[in-house]
């Protein structure tokens, strides 16, 4: 990992303290090569912000780096999980949006589970990013004036 990608992440992290004291911050380690790096990055990362700042971090999950999936699903304008939802990144952007609504539906027990994945969080982002692609792409094809 990058020495200034890591003290750039501390440094948000002690302005989201300063200002959320009282709220845990989850951490996603991105563009890995694997499970063991990403613990070794956020092992790093919690020790620091525990010694520190006093303050223990949340592990949320990684994102594998998948540059070929990626591009692929961005010239196609897809959402990479909708695109190849096997790979590697999809696995692990459903494993995130899994832990998310894990930790966020404990403190609201109360309400109905979703009626499908796309009424999750990944749900919501994937429908955001669709109209967004289709938005610029209607936009990118409108004749110059």
């Amino acid at each position: 990992p990058e020495i200034t990608a890591l003290a750039d992440v501390y440094a948000a992290i002690k302005v989201i303290h300063a200002r959320r004291a009282s709220q845990s911050i989850g951490v996603i380690v991105n563009m890995t090569e694997s499970l063991a790096e990403a613990n070794f990055v956020f092992d790093r990362l919690s020790t620091v912000s525990q010694s520190f700042l006093n303050l223990p971090l949340e592990k949320i999950g990684f994102v594998a780096k998948d540059p070929k999936t990626l591009r692929e699903s961005m010239q196609k304008r897809v959402p990479t999980v909708l695109f190849a939802p096997q790979s590697r990144f999809a696995k692990c952007i459903h494993l995130i949006n899994d832990r998310i609504l894990e930790t966020d539906s404990s403190s609201r027990e109360e309400e109905e589970p979703p009626l499908s994945w796309k009424d999750t969080f990944l749900g919501k982002m994937v429908e955001g990013f669709t109209a967004f692609s289709h938005k610029k792409a209607t936009y990118e094809n409108q004749p110059s004036s």
